[in-house]
């Protein structure tokens, strides 16, 4: 293995994560710590597999809470850079896009069909 090959692995990762406009769901380009960004992953996936996709409950977080995951701040985090917006008992996740690809991916693993589009109506909660 080179030397070169060997700094790479010692390399931790970036703390904070930039996406470019042209890879955001409105445009507007953003800087997130890789804690908002991991949040933001998990908890979308979540909200798709329990059946209200774009809905994280205040509940969730405190059970990630619990597991050392510090969620209040960075919850705050994605409602300050406009990714997330505090709704009455959680959050609705502002991203459509990762909740679709969320979705995706329940269907593929349950094989369920595609259901018409959901959408996030008053405090987050799905609309057919």
């Amino acid at each position: 293995m080179s030397e070169a090959r060997d700094d790479d692995e010692d390399l931790e990762p970036a703390p904070f994560i930039l996406m470019r406009a042209e890879e955001t769901f409105d445009g507007q380009e953003r800087v997130m710590s890789r804690a908002a960004y991991d949040l933001q992953v998990r908890a979308t996936v979540h909200s798709a597999s329990c059946g209200h996709p774009g809905y994280v409950p205040d509940d969730y977080l405190e059970h990630l809470d619990g597991l050392g995951i510090e969620t209040t701040i960075t919850a705050a985090e994605l409602c300050t850079i406009g990714t997330w917006e505090c709704v009455d008992g959680g959050y609705r996740v502002l991203d459509w896009e990762s909740v679709e690809y969320a979705l995706d991916g329940v269907r593929r693993r349950t094989g369920v069909p595609a259901s018409p589009l959901l959408r996030p109506g008053p405090h987050g909660r799905v609309l057919r």
